[in-house]
């Protein structure tokens, strides 16, 4: 099965939710999910996974000039879970 982002995507129930996008942007990124071959799902599934970890990567980086390398990596997307509870 592939991976994305070290998570399985044959899991049997993978979350749903509702995207809001200005009609041009749909537009557009249904006309290049089609040139690739991609559903629209796949093609922003895709999308969003590379900005997640482009993100990553860059924290990681920063790790590497802090004292304590992996207090960047550890916390933050444990950062982002609590920020959307509050």
């Amino acid at each position: 099965m592939p991976l994305l982002l070290g998570l399985s995507m044959s899991q049997s129930k993978i979350p749903s939710i509702a995207l809001r996008l200005p009609h041009s942007l749909k537009t557009k990124a249904a006309g290049v999910a089609q040139a690739e071959g991609l559903s629209l799902n796949h093609f922003i599934t895709l999308a969003i996974a590379e900005k997640v970890n482009r993100l990553y990567c860059e924290i990681a980086a920063q790790a590497e000039m802090r004292p304590n390398k992996t207090q960047g990596l550890r916390e933050w997307p444990l950062k982002t879970h609590k920020k959307e509870e509050e």
